[in-house]
């Protein structure tokens, strides 16, 4: 008989053998997950992360369930699908286990959570030949990766690859407490908000068109009202904003007002602004903004995703990021990985969007971020909340026994 029930510490030992059971699945050895058994129990004892288990027990040959199944979960937000969703991490049957329904029921317990979260999406990434996406497209999800948005998954994946890439020594920038960092005391907004002038490098302070006056702004994202304790740090909008060398504009206020922006209209009214509009043509100011938030890999730890790109991607720069990665490493201990999630359509595309995000891939390639939905055939696959309902609302589960 199989059952499905929140995931506890005791099931710990169990859970973390499925992990590793998940990523020889994926064609890579157990022994190269980079997540210890103790550093998986920890991550557990934090309880940012919801799992829930399969379990099964044949009462005539077993005393106790085995768990032969997981989801493991946890909320996050995106301007780009609603605001408020889930990151679907691990979902894992064992093969003895498969073909009997439970997929589906699992997916379902997932989606009443979902539900209950008030998530207006539920996103996952999967791998090209594992036959996964036959059964995701099954249940209504979309591949964002081989059509509209053509969303790519570039990840820096562990300390070694962060100092290859970013050439930050994660346990220094900690212990320095980012003493060099580029980022000076930040003004309040009020609510949580700051702004920080950003010194620019010396190669771009020369730079007639924006290298004027630089500021960084930081707007906290909404978050859930069940927030935990051990919840990780809240997202953030950051919206980047530089004049022009021959500006006369030099204070932030200069900046803001030149652009007009509604800095307590609240990060969704501030992005889709920057979106929408020219803000970036007005006075001299160039002006773009992007998503930051917690994420997760069972095989890692946790990690910090950059998405929802927007405006004159032409003014950022590789510091931006440098800074940004110090900044998540002092406020959310043992961050392990980096993603950013980019657009990559098709190079012959006449569509003017799909040349907006070049700056930001010219970025990532001289930072040598490895493109994993190219390299490893990684898709971003979205279901929508009509289609959470539909499962929700679905035939009835099929026997459980």
């Amino acid at each position: 008989m199989f059952s499905i029930r929140v995931g506890g510490l005791s099931d710990s030992d169990e859970l973390y053998q499925r992990t590793l059971e998940l990523l020889e699945y994926h064609g890579i050895p157990g022994e190269q997950t980079q997540m210890s058994r103790a550093t998986f129990l920890q991550l557990q004892k934090e309880d940012f992360l919801q799992i829930l288990v399969l379990t099964y027990i044949d009462p005539s040959h077993e005393a106790s369930p085995k768990l032969v199944g997981y989801a493991s979960f946890m909320p996050e937000f995106d301007m780009l699908f609603g605001g408020h969703g889930l990151l679907l991490d691990h979902f894992f049957i064992q093969e003895a286990y498969r073909g009997m329904g439970q997929g589906r029921r699992l997916l379902k317990a997932v989606c009443e959570a979902a539900q209950f979260q008030q998530a207006k999406y539920l996103k996952l990434y999967f791998q090209d030949g594992l036959r996964l996406d036959k059964f995701y497209e099954h249940f209504g999800f979309h591949n964002l990766t081989k059509s509209p948005p053509h969303l790519h998954y570039f990840e820096i994946y562990g300390h070694k690859e962060i100092q290859r890439c970013l050439r930050i020594k994660m346990k220094k920038v900690v212990s320095n407490v980012c003493r060099k960092s580029r980022l000076e005391k930040g003004a309040d907004l009020g609510e949580g908000n700051l702004a920080w002038q950003f010194i620019l490098p010396l190669r771009l302070q020369d730079d007639e068109e924006c290298g004027g006056p630089c500021y960084l702004l930081s707007f906290k994202l909404p978050h859930r009202l069940d927030k935990g304790t051990n919840s990780p740090p809240e997202g953030d909008l950051i919206i980047l904003l530089r004049a022009s060398c021959d500006s006369r504009l030099s204070t932030l206020e200069d900046l803001l007002d030149a652009v007009n922006l509604p800095i307590h209209s609240g990060p969704e009214v501030l992005w889709s602004r920057v979106a929408k509009s020219k803000l970036y043509l007005l006075n001299g100011v160039r002006c773009c903004a992007f998503v930051e938030k917690p994420s997760f890999c069972g095989w890692l730890g946790k990690m910090v995703t950059f998405c929802d790109f927007v405006g004159d991607l032409s003014i950022l720069c590789e510091e931006v990021f440098v800074d940004r990665v110090k900044h998540w490493a002092l406020h959310w201990t043992e961050l392990m990985g980096v993603n950013f999630e980019v657009p990559v359509p098709d190079p012959q595309s006449r569509d003017y969007s799909s040349h907006a995000y070049r700056p930001l891939l010219k970025i990532l390639r001289n930072l040598r971020v490895p493109d994993s939905s190219q390299r490893d055939g990684w898709n971003a696959a979205l279901l929508e909340e009509e289609y959470i309902q539909t499962i929700l609302t679905g035939p009835g589960d099929r026997s459980h026994h």
